[in-house]
């Protein structure tokens, strides 16, 4: 094996020991504060808890069933509310469904591609921002 070609293969193992691996978060309790990251390769983050003030980072999806939070999502594919009164930021997610009530949700476009809306709640407000 020549030198250059083992200098790669070194490079690239030490590349995939260093990448952090998709995490699972879940958040539960009240009046929680603060930033939450899947890890580059996502998973999954859960808001179990209710008056939360938070920041996910990096999850495939992101579940909302507590009451009251408040959570802005920074590259997020997928976000789904199935509690009351919370306040979205979603970025530019693919999907969005909501089935909790007067939740407010505002994301952005994907270039021209709204995401994929479900809204089985009531009084729910899901706009782009």
């Amino acid at each position: 094996m020549k030198a250059p070609t083992l200098v790669a293969i070194l490079a690239l193992g030490g590349l995939s020991a260093a990448t952090a691996h998709a995490k699972d978060i879940t958040i539960a309790g009240k009046a929680r504060r603060g930033k939450r990251d899947c890890g580059i390769d996502g998973g999954t983050a859960t808001i179990d808890g209710s008056k939360n003030k938070l920041t996910i980072h990096n999850c495939t999806t992101v579940k909302v069933n507590g009451n009251g939070n408040k959570v802005v999502l920074v590259k997020v594919r997928a976000l789904e509310v199935q509690g009351n009164r919370n306040q979205v930021k979603a970025g530019k997610v693919r999907t969005i469904d909501v089935m909790g009530n007067r939740n407010t949700v505002r994301y952005r476009l994907r270039g021209k591609k709204s995401p994929r809306i479900s809204n089985l709640g009531k009084g729910n407000s899901i706009r782009k921002q």
